[in-house]
Formats: structure tokens, C-alpha cells, sequence
């Protein structure tokens, strides 16, 4: 099971994407020079040294990457409110244990949490590119 499209199709369900224009989330490559909407990038994981019932944790660290459509306040705004939401709604599928994240067998989601957004470019058409950052925490079972 592929972690990063796990975590794809499971935001896909979030019904906040179609309030900000986004109706699939575009995973790993960015294809041809047309910027996603939404896209989702992996940003490695790593093993912590911590069992917890025999079982060891994992840190999936991963970015989501949003495209306004124009350099002004309201794009701004925009932005801010897009990943403000989606924290809060993974935040709140954490508190319900994740239920409909499958990634696979062997593993359990525990959380998802992330930071906040940063502007990364404003381009050539005035539009900008904004991205977060987020960790997805499983239990690893042998």
C-alpha cells in the first residue's frame, strides 16, 4: 500500500475541497507545466526508536501544495483558510481514529498534524503557490 496515495484518497473525502475549487488532489509528480489545483508530495518518513506494544512508530512527513489563482489579499486569505480547514478536519479524523485511512496491512494511522502554510512563489500569471507540511504518525506491526 502506498502511503502518499493512501493519505490522497482519504482527503479526497473531506468535502471542504470543492469549497476552494479543488476536485482531486494531484499525488508525487507534478506533470507538464500546468500547476495542480492541489497537489500532495511525499517528503520521506522516518522509524522512531519507540515501541509501544511491540509495535514501532513511524513519522510520514508529507506537503500538500495549493494554487491560487491570483497574487492579492483574498488569494492570501484563501490560502490561509484552505490549509487552516484541512488541519482542523484531520485533526478532527484523528480525534474519530482516522477511520477510512487504510495504509495498509500491518500498520495503524495514530494521528495526522501539520504547520502552518507558507507562500513558496508567485508566478509569471500573478498566481501563487502555497504549501504545509504534515506528519502522518502509524504504528508499524512486524
Amino acid at each position: 500500500m502506498n502511503v502518499l496515495k493512501a493519505i490522497k484518497d482519504f482527503m479526497e473525502t473531506w468535502d471542504g475541497l470543492a469549497t476552494y475549487g479543488v476536485s482531486s488532489v494531484q499525488y508525487e509528480e507534478i506533470s507538464g507545466t500546468q500547476m495542480p489545483r492541489c497537489g500532495i508530495y511525499s517528503a520521506g518518513s522516518y522509524e522512531r526508536d519507540l515501541y509501544i506494544g511491540g509495535e514501532k512508530e513511524v513519522v510520514f512527513n508529507f506537503k500538500i501544495v495549493y494554487h491560487c489563482i491570483s497574487e492579492d489579499t483574498n488569494g492570501r486569505i484563501t490560502a490561509n483558510e484552505f490549509f487552516a480547514e484541512l488541519l482542523s478536519w484531520f485533526r478532527a479524523q484523528t480525534r474519530n481514529g482516522l477511520t477510512g485511512l487504510d495504509i495498509g496491512e500491518g500498520r495503524k494511522p495514530l494521528k495526522i498534524d501539520g504547520t502552518a502554510a507558507t507562500k513558496v512563489d508567485t508566478k509569471t500569471d500573478n498566481s501563487q503557490e502555497w504549501s504545509a507540511n504534515f506528519t502522518l504518525t502509524y504504528e508499524q506491526g512486524s
